[in-house]
């Protein structure tokens, strides 16, 4: 599985980072793990509310923004209620935390109910009056709590008591016997109180589930509606589900195309299809085959956890695993090289195909070694993968690897009209469209073209 780092540089931690999500909304969003063969019908439900809340945005925009800032106040006190569960006995800052909830609780379905015509799927929310009739006994409706006299006419009496010594004691404040009176009263208000807190807990325990159900319901709309609205923000689309292939037309990536667009760039869309078997992308050094096998690994991940992607259009099939092998896999902790480390991580990878089918991303595998052995190990791993039932996407710069994939596709490369300029960068030369190739198509030959485009001396070009 991808580590909490590999997520963070494909982008996964820069797409939910821009969703604006309450406390409960986060906590729906830890829970939102890849889908797996056999929840087909979750994931198109995730994606189905994701459209009803976009149907929200648009038909009922003052109400539907009014329910996220509902939303956004009510803090996770799912704790609290699995406690209850269990029969513990809250403290009054936790009942106060209940009673928060209860009040936004009581906020957030009258405007839920309001988007009734919006068919959210599997979220709804119980009648929750009873248990806040327990903890607002007057009925007030106030976002405050403490532990009011009417709960106990002896805890009334106690504290009347307390009130009428602490009087006396402010004509008399070194009056032992007053000083010993308000000691003991001190001691009776307390456990007085300490029975009202057990009495409020159990009787409250007994809508511990629909509390948590409550809860956990209104984090999964908050995740759906910030799900929607990102998904508008990014013109982002509804992926279909497929039996045997994942594909993505014009797919991009945010973080890269946010950057780009600082410095009056833009980037280049991604179009390609996998099936099982491998996939090689070939081209030069620096011809972005790594962002397009990350871009690939971002949008996956994002379409079986339940989001829209980031393309036009887009199939996903289900995988038990997405694993990416990228960049400097040295393993100094073993004492192993960067080959090395590959070759380790490269077992691990094995070990989870032979138990399911997954999506095995390999960025330049074996680069760490000489080219001559490298190109042969790569042509070995890509002709493994390719009589699997796995998905196994691999760029390289080795001629020879395609000729044993089941498809080859290969970025453009250098562009005819390529001029490096004091004010160009490498971006300026490179054409970075991803266009299908023959399986025996050589990888291009462009590095001595990039290095006379870059400048290098004219004495070393003459002898390349």
């Amino acid at each position: 599985m991808l580590t909490f780092e590999q997520k963070n540089k494909i982008g996964w931690n820069y797409v939910t980072d821009m969703l604006a999500l309450s406390p409960l909304g986060k906590r729906a969003l830890k829970g939102a793990v890849m889908r797996g063969e056999g929840e087909r019908e979750l994931l198109e439900r995730d994606f189905d509310n994701i459209e009803s809340g976009l149907d929200a945005f648009k038909r009922f925009p003052e109400i539907t923004q009014d329910l996220c800032r509902v939303t956004e106040r009510i803090k996770d006190v799912i704790p609290s209620f699995m406690e209850l569960r269990r029969g513990a006995v809250l403290t009054e800052a936790e009942l106060f935390e209940v009673k928060f909830f209860l009040v936004h609780l009581k906020q957030l379905t009258a405007l839920y109910d309001k988007l009734a015509g919006c068919m959210f799927t599997g979220i709804g929310f119980p009648d929750m009056s009873e248990a806040l009739g327990i903890l607002d006994p007057y009925g007030s409706g106030a976002l405050s709590f403490e532990l009011y006299d009417k709960y106990s006419p002896l805890l009334a009496e106690i504290r009347q008591d307390k009130l009428a010594v602490e009087k006396e004691l402010r004509f008399s404040p070194e009056d032992e016997e007053l000083l010993q009176a308000r000691a003991e009263i001190v001691r009776a208000e307390k456990e007085e109180e300490e029975k009202v807190l057990r009495q409020l807990s159990e009787k409250l325990s007994v809508y511990a589930d629909d509390l948590i159900s409550a809860a956990e319901n209104a984090g999964t709309l908050d995740l759906s509606l910030q799900k929607a609205r990102l998904a508008n923000d990014w013109s982002m689309c509804r992926p279909e589900i497929s039996a045997e292939r994942i594909s993505f037309e014009a797919m991009f990536n945010p973080e890269l195309m946010e950057r780009l667009e600082r410095e009056g760039k833009e980037f280049t869309p991604v179009s390609i299809s996998l099936s099982r078997g491998t996939t090689v992308i070939s081209g030069a050094n620096m011809s972005g085959k790594s962002v397009i096998l990350k871009t690939v690994a971002l949008n996956t991940l994002l379409a079986l956890s339940g989001f829209f992607v980031f393309a036009d259009a887009a199939e996903v099939t289900f995988v038990s695993d997405i694993m990416l092998l990228s960049l400097d896999m040295e393993d100094s902790a073993r004492g192993l090289s960067s080959f090395g480390g590959e070759i380790v991580a490269l077992n691990e990878i094995l070990e989870s195909t032979d138990e399911g089918v997954c999506l095995v991303l390999l960025d330049e595998f074996a680069r760490g070694t000489n080219p001559i052995e490298g190109a042969k190990i790569a042509r070995a791993v890509a002709s493994y993968f390719n009589e699997s039932d796995s998905f196994c996407l691999m760029t390289t710069h080795f001629d020879g690897v395609s000729s044993v994939a089941s498809a080859h596709y290969r970025v453009r490369g250098v562009r005819e009209d390529a001029f490096i300029s004091d004010a160009s960068s490498i971006s300026d030369i490179i054409d970075y469209t991803l266009v299908p190739a023959g399986l025996d198509d050589p990888v291009p030959a462009e590095t001595a073209e990039i290095c006379r485009l870059l400048g290098l001396r004219s004495e070393i070009m003459k002898k390349i």
